[in-house]
């Protein structure tokens, strides 16, 4: 019979179990977390580094929220400790499946073995000689963190619908490939789930170990994060997800938080697009924060890319890096080394067959964006120069002067991602200028470099693949999502949409100082061009002939995604050299590249 339950749907299950084991009194019921005011555990301060703001809007924004080193090094270790300790004692269970009578055991399925401590096992009276301490240590510090989000979602302190945890739950997953299969949080059997707030232990944990969990969001993507040293993870537990294949001794704490209200309503009414961080005005070479956007298809490059930004910044701790990759599933298994270590990290995931180019990919990118004070646009085969951060803030401040909408744009030097071997100093600016339409009506874009200079140099056109920016400039101007296999044409869609907007865009001249090199040659990697999908790259092509007047048709822009309204398309025709209408394009000169011969 068991058997039998167990594969009906979760609507039907909670359905049986609610005959057989709960009357209508009994249905279960949340009950509002209160800060005790006496006992033996004193209630901490927040756990290091958790901004409860900033998880609130990620969670409303996203489903969920990623921080490192949250806790003192002390209690990580003491609680690491305590896990090993309960594993070797035995006091780990095999992990089952469903509630009651429902309830099985599949190792293929699930894997892992657990314990359940209760919020009583937790509140002190216990031997200290035990491996409790650190656990209630833990879960207070969880408490006081469920204490913090309460106080935002419901501030009336008689609100009995605050969120409400009832223990936690030590996981363990073997070496042997444990997994545990997609599933929610928040089901029929367990319908008052509202947050799971994650907790990892796993020292030199890289991504050879796998043990991924992964998060299926609401817009389609994927999200895997590693259960990496001193990690908390907090999600909306009604989001699938599932534990990838661990070949790592993989250990994780969970605490649910509980309430008969839903949350989504209350999340989305704290949500807001805030200012840039007021640290910008303290201190722009230091405390302010980058946001990293790389896309990469099938590209080997993509890790070292990663290393190379990591190791030049001046100040790494700054830089939030969303990936998104779009690998084959078979062929690319060990196309990308491990990934190095930081504390903000996102990864997202699509298969290479569904990518769809480096506009779309762009645009899913930006909904990681979580209001950084700076905007980095890059491809996934770069190599960067020491300081690289604190020098592009600088140059970018100068010239905004707290005035004005700027943005640092060019066409890199090379690099050999073969022999890694760069472009030598010192080079000149990089020009970019239109030098043609092709047959689909596509403006074709070159670049020539000049004579360096010690000043920025005034930009016609955004190069797509390296662009520096304020934050403000995902809100002003977001990716688009509607060019769908789009190469040619990406560019100067994105420079006419930010330019009639009023962003003006600058090179930097100073040749002597390397900042960047990308790898122009593309025969050591695949494109997405190979998966030829040809009528949605015809209806993209359209799309920039609408938007840039060569054509007419019942096509609606809305006012994020089309032309802005500061600057006019005739004015930004005289500006480039181009008549879009005509399909011409004026001679190149050092003129046109606003330098003088």
């Amino acid at each position: 019979m068991e058997g039998k339950i167990s594969s009906l749907p979760n609507e039907l299950q909670y359905r049986i179990l609610s005959f057989l084991s709960l009357s209508s009194q009994e249905q279960p019921k949340a009950c509002p977390f209160v800060v005790p005011s006496s006992g033996s555990i004193k209630i901490p301060d927040l756990p290091v580094h958790v901004n409860v703001q900033d998880a609130l809007k990620s969670l409303a924004k996203h489903g969920f929220y990623l921080v490192d080193n949250v806790f003192e090094p002390a209690l990580a270790e003491n609680v690491l400790q305590s896990l090993v300790k309960l594993e070797a004692k035995g006091e780990l269970r095999e992990a089952g499946m469903g509630t009651g009578i429902t309830r099985h055991h599949d190792a293929s399925n699930r894997g892992d073995k657990t314990r359940y401590f209760l919020n009583s096992e937790l509140t002190g009276g216990v031997d200290s000689t035990t491996v409790l301490p650190a656990l209630q240590t833990l879960k207070a510090h969880l408490d006081s963190l469920t204490a913090h989000i309460n106080s935002r979602l419901f501030p009336a302190p008689s609100d009995n619908h605050q969120l409400c945890p009832k223990g936690l739950q030590v996981a363990y997953y073997t070496s042997n490939g444990a997994r545990y299969v997609k599933h929610r949080d928040a089901s029929p059997l367990n319908p008052y789930r509202r947050l799971t707030i994650l907790t990892y232990w796993n020292k030199d944990w890289t991504s050879d170990h796998g043990g991924c969990l992964r998060i299926y969001l609401s817009d389609g993507t994927t999200v895997d994060v590693e259960p990496r040293w001193n990690r908390m993870l907090i999600f909306r537990s009604e989001l699938e997800h599932e534990v990838l294949p661990s070949f790592g001794d993989r250990f994780a704490i969970t605490m649910w938080l509980y309430s008969e209200k839903d949350i989504t309503a209350l999340l989305s009414k704290l949500f807001f697009n805030g200012p840039p961080s007021p640290l910008l005005l303290a201190d722009p070479s230091k405390d302010s924060t980058i946001f990293i956007s790389i896309p990469s298809y099938r590209d080997s490059e993509t890790h070292s890319t990663v290393t190379s930004l990591l190791q030049t910044a001046a100040y790494p701790h700054r830089l939030h890096i969303t990936i998104l990759y779009q690998d084959h599933p078979i062929q690319d298994k060990n196309l990308h080394p491990p990934l190095p270590s930081h504390p903000t990290i996102i990864t997202l995931c699509i298969p290479s067959k569904q990518a769809k180019g480096p506009a779309y990919a762009r645009a899913l990118i930006a909904k990681t964006f979580e209001n950084q004070d700076y905007i980095l646009q890059i491809d996934s085969h770069m190599r960067f120069g020491e300081g690289w951060d604190t020098y592009l803030i600088q140059l970018l401040e100068g010239v905004r002067k707290g005035q004005g909408q700027h943005l640092i744009t060019m066409y890199p030097p090379n690099y050999d991602p073969l022999t890694g071997a760069k472009d030598p100093e010192p080079f000149g600016p990089v020009m970019m200028y239109p030098t043609g339409f092709d047959q689909d009506g596509m403006l074709r874009i070159s670049g020539r470099m000049v004579p360096p200079t010690n000043e920025l140099v005034p930009q016609r056109l955004v190069a797509s693949g390296f662009l520096f920016a304020p934050g403000t400039l995902y809100v002003s101007c977001p990716p688009d999502p509607n060019y769908p296999y789009l190469f040619f044409g990406e560019e100067i869609v994105l420079s006419a949409r930010l330019w009639t907007r009023g962003w003006d865009f600058w090179t930097p001249g100073d040749g002597k100082r390397g900042i960047v090199w990308h790898a122009w040659k593309r025969g050591y990697r695949k494109t997405f061009w190979e998966n030829g999908n040809v009528r949605g790259r015809e209806e993209a092509q359209k799309r920039v002939r609408v938007l840039l007047g060569m054509e007419e048709a019942d096509m609606e822009f809305d006012q994020e995604m089309g032309l802005g309204r500061v600057r006019g398309l005739k004015e930004f025709e005289a500006f480039v050299g181009v008549c879009f209408k005509e399909r011409t394009v004026e001679p190149f000169s050092f003129s046109n590249c606003l330098i003088a011969e």
